[in-house]
């Protein structure tokens, strides 16, 4: 029986991170010790990328400690890709649902949605200087609008923690400051301006979804 697909974005990075760890070491070391070493490593952080597991998901996704040559690790990963969770359409009601205030909101481009490989969705208005993220969270749609502001040399991103081009990103909490019942706390990270970059590297939501949290709370 076809399995359902059981893969998000990040943790598919982690197995792609850990296919071309192990694929290094088999081609550059000839110690039997080492690799067995190193196996042993990506069964564990494999492991660790997933929660709750089958056992014949298990067996799946450790096969990959039994492949020795590039074309089985790329034959892997491409096998995998029936596995994978694709992430809902963006459409121009969703994006209108999930930030109902915003009577102007951009619409994304559509050719950012060349495929559906993202642990999140996010865009950048240009003319108005917004950045916009949807996140799906236990079956929830969830949009966070916030003002960007492009940094002048790379940082590291808050969400993949890559190195690389990044916006500081601020957006409004529901949470009024203490003491100023007019005023709501900003919250800022920087994260990164190209959100399929991002999302390439991403291998753990928590920092995605502590600054969700954050701007969420009430």
């Amino acid at each position: 029986m076809m399995q359902k697909p059981f893969i998000r974005n990040h943790q598919f990075n982690v197995i792609n991170n850990e296919a071309a760890y192990l694929g290094r070491t088999i081609r550059t070391s000839s110690d039997a010790s080492v690799i067995e070493a190193v196996k042993y490593n990506v069964e564990t952080k494999i492991l660790a990328a997933f929660p709750e597991l089958t056992d014949t998901q298990k067996e799946l996704l450790l096969f990959i400690i039994k492949l020795r040559t590039e074309q089985e690790f790329q034959d892997y990963l491409d096998a995998l890709a029936a596995y994978r969770i694709s992430f809902p359409e963006v459409t121009e009601q969703l994006v209108r649902e999930l930030f109902p205030k915003n009577k102007k909101v951009r619409q994304p481009d559509p050719s950012l949605q060349h495929d559906y490989s993202y642990t999140y969705f996010g865009w950048p208005d240009i003319g108005t200087s917004r950045m916009y993220l949807i996140y799906e969270h236990q079956g929830e749609m969830i949009g966070v609008e916030g003002k960007y502001s492009l940094n002048c040399r790379k940082d590291l991103c808050c969400i993949c923690k890559g190195f690389g081009e990044v916006a500081l990103v601020t957006a409004i909490s529901r949470k009024k400051v203490s003491g100023s019942p007019e005023y709501y706390k900003a919250i800022g990270n920087y994260m990164c301006f190209k959100s399929h970059e991002c999302n390439s590297r991403i291998t753990d939501p928590s920092g995605l979804e502590r600054f969700i949290r954050d701007v969420n709370a009430k």
